[in-house]
Formats: structure tokens, sequence, C-alpha cells
């Protein structure tokens, strides 16, 4: 059972949790390796220009609620970028 180093908003965020026995901390090592191994990956990717960026709609600074809104209501496909001027 994970000891709480600290909670925000009510929740445990994983890399603030401290394991107790050694295979937990080896099975936590294990998926940052594996997810350090899929990032390099998408990096070689995408330096090889095989990955781009979406971008589906861009919103100024002063309509960030509304780009947050479009967001949660599926209206974006690709990413949101807020430009600010």
């Amino acid at each position: 059972m994970p000891v709480v180093a600290r909670r925000l908003n009510g929740r445990s965020p994983p890399s603030l949790r401290i394991e107790r026995t050694s295979d937990q901390i080896g099975l936590r090592l294990m998926r940052r390796e594996r997810q350090r191994a899929i990032l390099e990956r998408a990096a070689r990717h995408f330096d090889a220009g095989e990955l781009r960026v979406v971008v589906g709609a861009s919103f100024s600074l002063e309509q960030a609620t509304d780009a947050h809104r479009a967001l949660e209501a599926g209206q974006v496909t690709g990413k949101a970028v807020l430009v600010m001027q």
C-alpha cells in the first residue's frame, strides 16, 4: 500500500507516492522506463517528419473560456492554440 507524501484535490498524484515494498518500487520504475521509451520513440518519429501537430483551432487569449468550452464539447479536432497578442 502506498504512503502518500502529499495530497492535491483529495487525490494522490502518482509522482508523489512512496512505495513500501521493493516489488512496488520496481514496478513503478518499469512504468517510467516504458513511458520514457515511448516518448523517445515518438521524438524520433517527430524528428524524422513522420509526426505532426494538428492545430484544430486558434483563439485569442481573451477567448480562453471559449476555447475550453469548444474542447470540452468536442468541437475541436486536434490542438486548440491560444494566441497572445
